[in-house]
């Protein structure tokens, strides 16, 4: 019994130990499930809270990009608009002094322009005012120039008595027909930025206007940009009204202006007007449904209105901002809580650890990428714009030092030269100075072989030109082709150059003179070029200024010591020229003296001593005037009284009037075509005179005159049929001094008649010289330039 309770009470007790024993494996299991459980839970918190963070970040950088883009597209919209009011500025040169331009002119300018690069443009028209006492006869006139159904629109302003603004030439014709004729102070929209542009003298913006005579109806703006009838947009706002003489008007789809920017960035782009409630703009709706709650504003001015442009993001556009970042933290965080659950009894607090720590890190790497993006977009902006101001200091820096390294002004303008070929291919380079009242001198030029204007050509500089003195603005002409015969962009279009801007150089307050840059093609400047080539203009002028005054003391040293040497030349020739003359009447003198003493005075001798005193004399007189006349040449103190003639005119009735005195005539050809030359009339046929006189003494009997034309210059050509000069004697003629007296003659002279005409002929920078064999006859021959005429050049401000 004793061993059966004993075994009894070990069995029992070793039940009681299993029990003890599977109750603590439970209680362990369903703690160990607990942690497991509340891991569980914490790592799905962790795991959400690093989802909601990172779409948080995911916000941050949509709204980034969306505010680069809207910054993107409001530079575009800011480009577009000023590529249409360079349009208009290019079309303001027919205007610029306010003439009457026909509706061909007008056509003619638009093709220029080539509207077809300016998608947006409805059209472009021209408004005038008219007064209430003009309307009828400017009625008529716009129906003579080919709008045969033009009408002036009755307008409130009429009405009042004042002057009506009227549309009075449209571009394109078909499209814009029903405009002509419009008050536009009908428009309240359109009266308004009229208005401000006469007042301000730039361009400027007008409100929204419903367009609904276009097909399909749109809304449009204009831009009127205003044109002075006299000068640029200076003065006072007074001044500026009483000078205005119209507008030329872009007016632009806005709707066109950016087309397919909101599709191709899957974006709602509203923009609105502002300014006085003018309405909405633009709608581009590239998506059905932008988010509004990431939309982005930013606002814009736009030649004195403000535009406000809101873009908001359509699904695609979110959705392709960096969205598998959540994604991929969601994947990473449940990884996590997966391997922290079995693994939780070793690394349960280094996992929570680890798990707020990346979504500190993650949070604050997130913050700084949206940062970071900002920053480099700013940066990328302002780096755009110090490369541009760099480009521009750089250029103006260059072009003044080279002009301060050169040695003359000739040397200057091809170092200028070669520095503005990279603004707009300029190529040739010409410096005038003012001679008198509207006549101007090129004093140097720099280029290919063909100038714009030889140096020294003296021409009568156009309105505007002269004017550029004054008001010290640029003179710019885009394109010579197609300009009237006689004028001289036509001129300058011959010798090649279709663009040309006139630069005056203002040193110590004053206008010293006017660079001028030329290019083969036609002109496409934009103001961010004028102000460009403004600054090159202040750089260089104070250098060229300065180069001008050393050339002047230059050309007055080598003046004194060619005075001294010619002084020393007349002394020789009075000693030994004058000396034979004198001889022969002190001769005669003295003999006939002594005859009337003697009382054998004989009246043949008395009557041949008389004679050869005459004739003693008469040498002495015109020796010493030709001394007189080639000093005053050789120094420079003649100066030629030129005006306009037509060289051939000249020459027949120079040779007519010879003629008549002579057993001669003369064989006369022409074919300069009218051609007409810059020169003193007296002094031309006193050289025509010169040269046939020779050629009747020493020539033949068949005396030839030529006048001819040539590449810019005519050429005045007399032939003989003589015996010829031997080539050694011909370095001899044009000498002072140097007479040839061929064998077999007995004509006398002084040695000063073709040096005379040499220095006639260089005074108008014209060429002379001889063509001369033994035997085959002579031709001599001169050259002087053609007359360049003046013609209407366009007037820029100064930027």
């Amino acid at each position: 019994m004793s061993d059966g309770g004993a075994s009894a009470a070990d069995d029992g007790a070793d039940g009681g130990g299993d029990g003890r024993t599977a109750s603590g494996d439970v209680r362990f299991v369903l703690r160990a499930r607990s942690m497991t459980a509340a891991v569980v839970v914490v790592g799905l918190l962790v795991t959400a809270g690093a989802g909601a963070r990172v779409a948080a970040t995911h916000r941050a950088a949509v709204e980034q990009r969306l505010l680069v883009d809207v910054v993107t597209y409001i530079g575009g919209i800011q480009s577009e608009l000023e590529r249409h009011v360079g349009a208009a500025y290019a079309l303001r040169d027919l205007f610029d002094e306010g003439p009457v331009v026909s509706r061909a002119e007008y056509e003619r300018a638009i093709e220029t322009v080539d509207l077809e690069q300016f998608p947006a443009l409805r059209g472009v028209n021209v408004v005038r005012p008219v007064s209430p006492d003009e309307v009828a006869g400017f009625v008529r006139e716009k129906r003579t120039d080919g709008y045969p159904d033009y009408a002036a629109r009755q307008g409130h302003g009429a009405a009042a008595g004042r002057s009506r603004w009227l549309v009075s030439l449209v571009a394109p014709y078909d499209t814009n027909r029903h405009l002509l004729g419009l008050d536009v102070r009908d428009v309240p929209a359109l009266a308004a930025a009229y208005a401000r542009a006469r007042d301000l003298g730039e361009p400027s913006l007008s409100a929204l206007v419903q367009d609904d005579e276009a097909t399909p109806p749109h809304t449009r703006v204009a831009l009127p940009v205003p044109v002075y009838a006299v000068g640029a947009a200076t003065g006072t706002t007074e001044d500026r009204r009483e000078r205005l003489a119209g507008w030329v008007v872009p007016t632009v789809r806005t709707s066109a202006l950016l087309p397919g920017f909101a599709t191709a960035h899957d974006l709602e782009v509203r923009v609105v007007d502002t300014t006085d409630g003018g309405g909405t703009v633009i709608r581009d709706a590239g998506v059905d449904d932008g988010d509004q709650d990431l939309s982005v504003a930013r606002t814009m001015d736009v030649y004195g209105r403000e535009w406000t442009v809101r873009a908001a993001p359509g699904p695609g556009y979110v959705t392709g901002v960096e969205r598998w970042a959540a994604v991929a933290v969601v994947a990473l965080g449940l990884l996590l809580t997966a391997v922290v659950g079995a693994l939780v009894h070793l690394l349960g607090q280094r996992s929570a650890h680890a798990r707020r720590l990346v979504d500190v890190r993650t949070g604050e790497l997130a913050g700084a990428n949206a940062e970071l993006t900002a920053v480099n977009a700013e940066l990328a902006m302002r780096l755009e714009e110090l490369r541009h101001h760099s480009r521009v200091d750089g250029l103006v820096r260059r072009a003044t030092w080279e002009v301060t390294q050169a040695g003359t002004v000739e040397d200057a303008l091809e170092r200028l030269r070669l520095v503005l070929g990279a603004v707009a291919d300029f190529d040739r380079v010409g410096f005038s100075v003012r001679v008198d009242d509207r006549r101007m001198r090129v004093q140097a030029v720099a280029g290919p072989a063909a100038p714009m204007a030889p140096a020294g050509t003296d021409y009568v500089a156009p309105e505007r030109l002269w004017r550029s003195f004054l008001t010290r603005d640029l003179v710019v002409v885009r394109d010579t082709a197609g300009t009237p015969e006689g004028t001289l962009e036509r001129a300058l279009a011959d010798r090649g150059i279709r663009g040309i801007v006139s630069l005056p150089l203002v040193a110590r307050g004053e206008v010293a003179g006017i660079v001028t840059v030329g290019t083969t093609r036609p002109l496409t400047l934009g103001p961010s070029d004028m102000r460009l080539l403004s600054r090159v203009a202040d750089g260089i002028a104070g250098p060229i200024v300065t180069l001008l005054g050393l050339e002047a003391e230059r050309h007055a040293a080598e003046q004194l010591r060619a005075l001294d040497e010619m002084k020393d030349e007349f002394l020789g020739i009075v000693a030994h020229d004058l000396k034979g003359p004198l001889s022969v009447v002190t001769g005669y003198t003295d003999l006939l003296l002594s005859d009337v003493a003697s009382g054998a005075l004989d009246p043949d001798v008395v009557q041949h001593g008389l004679e050869a005193m005459q004739r003693a004399a008469t040498n002495q007189q015109r020796l010493i005037a030709d001394l007189l006349e080639s000093q005053r040449l050789a120094l420079g103190v003649a100066v030629p009284a030129k005006a306009p003639l037509v060289a051939a005119d000249l020459v027949r009735e120079t040779l007519r009037d010879l003629a008549s005195g002579t057993e001669g005539g003369v064989a006369f050809e022409d074919t300069s075509d009218g051609a007409r030359v810059y020169a003193d009339a007296e002094w031309l046929r006193r050289v025509v005179t010169n040269l046939a006189s020779n050629a009747w003494k020493y020539g033949g009997t068949a005396i030839e005159a030529r006048v001819r034309a040539g590449t810019g210059t005519v050429r005045v050509e007399i032939a003989d049929d003589g015996a010829g000069i031997a080539p050694e004697d011909v370095p001899r003629l044009f000498q002072r001094f140097s007479r040839l007296v061929p064998e077999g003659t007995t004509a006398t002279g002084t040695g000063l008649g073709l040096y005379i005409c040499k220095q006639l002929i260089e005074a108008h920078e014209g060429r002379i010289g001889v063509e001369s064999a033994p035997g085959a006859g002579t031709t001599f021959w001169f050259e002087l330039p053609v007359a360049m005429a003046p013609a209407d050049v366009e007037v820029r401000p100064r930027p």
